[in-house]
């Protein structure tokens, strides 16, 4: 157990040694076999409240302090690998992976006192113009602290000024993650309005018109600062190791969860300056802009509401935001710059940099029927828009501009119709035992259905030899980006997007999707040539689906523990009922390689002839909705 002898395997596996370290993703909000992580909130908040005359006052404050401590335990048991049982036999393993302290070389657990703090206060005025007519004024800041670590290990990636910005980077041991934004002002105005007479039309206050603007303000999803706690540093690494730069040995003490004997290979020398390694692998870094303004949206809506008589009610409203900001994820961030830095290999860059709006059309319909019976009907035309549909999109085909990705959300659906009913019947009055036993019926279903998601094409290029051997290599050996969106649409594909359509072997694009776009003309070294076919500018398939829930509540006894209205609820519920087939988003979907020589910069766009263009443009490829 004190060396690694060579596997006995069928085939010796390569004794060549290699070395990496990468930054852990950090575990879920939950224990796992590799680690913890627990989450502890202080929330403290108070709301006065004062009524003057017409006036109504609310002032308040909100203080809210939270603990994230994460421990990645499992990595300070080193993991191995073995080519079968004949070499786990022999004590032969192929692999070994694990957290080690960079410095010592001794497998460790990473455990980080992640601590935040968030501040409001706001002041808010509801004055009563009229009887018929409320004014709603407000004002609230916001202070969403920064990320630190409790003991100061915390490794930062600082850029450098431009134009060195990558090559210039240094590593920042503790402190703050980044500097947060003081400047959270969110004004916020509504009204409600219900008049009495319009354009000389008596409307018995059936009427009111509501509508309001308001500025809001958010702190980050705490996923994404967390993504800095793995970063390697003299702090911590981690490694995987093949050949003799494996060390298999377990604890002095078998019995014991650690320390496990450290690992020479596991030791690296760091650049006192920067924090980086002065010799060995690269590394993968994550890392936020240095000054992180929050991100924030413009709230505004107009909504009348009219009651038709009849029991029944009509809903006229508009809806729309506009979102700056926000964040998303360049995952080759590296790309982003020029030099290269040899010491990083990925640079995982989340940006602020993203715009977001969205606007609607909402109406809805509402009628209460005799017997138990209530029907509401909802139709929303709404169009939303965004650079990045979450915080973790990449780009794939063309980061280095937000805006090259503006087009419709991901999740923008253009009409969107619902109906749905709800029928209790009495069959005996009162709160009869009858009623308890055979009655306390609830039928109640529901149509959902709107016009599908979009989708992007795209095109994957293969440069060939490369000294790496690794073909997603535009821009330069090793980049890891190898995508591109069309140059043009040239037009003619089916307007259908129907299941009949779409499960075809190429599906809207019946002559094969080569022949309806061009190529992008790509270099190897240059920038590719902004997209002029956009994200998500084409649609998938549409939606359709019934639920019904059967429902029958049984009355109890009136005892003094339960009451008297107690009751034991019995459900079913049938999730599309007509079993219709909904087919799943399509994304994003290739249609064709492109293929580039490293050498002569040649390129080859996809035709039919020389088997690039996709033969089987398989839109159904992804299963059904919700499986």
């Amino acid at each position: 157990m004190k060396s690694n002898p060579t596997p006995k395997s069928r085939g010796d596996f390569p004794q060549t040694p290699l070395l990496l370290a990468w930054g852990d993703e950090p575990d879920s909000l939950w224990c796992s076999r590799s680690g913890c992580f627990y989450k502890t909130a202080y929330n403290i908040r108070d709301t006065a409240r004062k009524v003057l005359n017409r006036h109504s006052f609310k002032f308040g404050v909100d203080i809210y302090k939270e603990q994230n401590t994460q421990t990645q335990s499992g990595g300070a048991r080193p993991s191995f690998n073995f080519n079968d049982m004949w070499d786990f036999a022999n004590d032969a393993p192929v692999f070994e992976g694990g957290n080690f302290n960079p410095v010592t070389g001794i497998p460790t657990s990473l455990t980080s006192y992640i601590r935040d703090s968030d501040f409001a206060i706001f002041a808010q005025d509801d004055y009563k113009l009229k009887p018929n007519l409320t004014i709603n004024l407000g004002l609230r800041w916001e202070y969403f602290g920064p990320f630190h670590e409790k003991n100061g290990n915390l490794a930062t990636p600082v850029l450098a000024p431009p134009p060195n910005q990558l090559a210039g980077l240094k590593v920042r041991l503790g402190g703050d993650l980044y500097n947060a934004d003081k400047h959270n002002f969110g004004p916020q105005i509504g009204f409600a309005w219900s008049p009495h007479s319009l354009l000389s039309h008596d409307f018995q206050n059936r009427l009111v018109v509501r509508g309001g603007f308001g500025i809001g303000y958010n702190r980050l999803e705490d996923a994404i600062p967390l993504n800095v706690l793995g970063n390697p540093s003299p702090l911590f690494a981690g490694f995987g190791f093949v050949g003799s730069n494996i060390v298999y040995a377990v604890p002095s003490d078998p019995h014991q969860f650690s320390p496990y004997p450290a690992n020479p290979n596991a030791k690296i020398t760091f650049d006192p300056t920067t924090n980086l390694p002065t010799s060995g692998s690269s590394l993968a870094l994550a890392g936020l802009p240095a000054d992180l303004v929050s991100p924030y949206t413009y709230r505004y809506s107009l909504e009348t509401q009219y009651d038709l008589g009849h029991d029944m009610v009509a809903t006229v409203g508009y809806s729309g935001s506009v979102s700056h900001r926000l964040l998303r994820w360049v995952f080759q961030g590296q790309i982003l710059f020029s030099p290269q830095n040899p010491l990083i290999n990925n640079f995982r860059l989340f940006t602020n940099d993203v715009n977001g709006n969205y606007n609607a059309l909402l109406t809805q319909l509402q009628k209460r029927f005799s017997h138990g019976f209530e029907l509401d009907t909802q139709y929303t035309f709404s169009r939303s828009m965004d650079d990045a549909s979450h915080n973790f999109f990449f780009d794939s085909q063309y980061p280095f501009n937000a805006g090259a990705a503006y087009g419709p959300s991901d999740y923008d659906a253009t009409h969107n119709f619902k109906i749905w009913g709800v029928w209790t019947p009495r069959l005996f009055e009162g709160q009869s035992w009858k009623e308890k036993v055979a009655g306390g019926w609830t039928f109640s279903g529901i149509l959902s259905a709107h016009s599908g998601f979009p989708w992007t094409p795209f095109y994957n290029v293969v440069v060939s030899g490369t000294p790496s051997g690794n073909t997603c290599s535009l821009l330069f050996d090793n980049s890891n980006f190898c995508g591109a969106r069309p140059a043009a649409y040239l037009g003619g594909a089916l307007n259908s997007h129907s299941n009949n359509t779409l499960e075809q072997k190429l599906g809207q694009f019946p002559n094969g999707p080569a022949t309806y776009f061009t190529p992008p003309t790509l270099s190897l070294t240059g920038l590719p040539p902004v997209p002029v076919v956009g994200r998500n500018s084409f649609r998938g398939p549409r939606y359709a689906s019934i639920d019904f829930t059967l429902a029958k509540a049984f009355g109890l006894p009136s005892l003094k523990v339960i009451g008297e209205n107690a009751k034991l609820d019995m459900r079913l519920n049938f999730y599309n009922l007509l079993n219709q087939v909904n087919l799943a988003p399509i994304g994003s979907q290739q249609i064709g390689t492109i293929q580039l020589n490293s050498t002569t910069g040649v390129q080859t766009n996809p035709t039919a002839a020389n088997g690039l263009a996709s033969t089987t443009f398989d839109q159904a490829c992804c299963g059904l909705a919700g499986a």
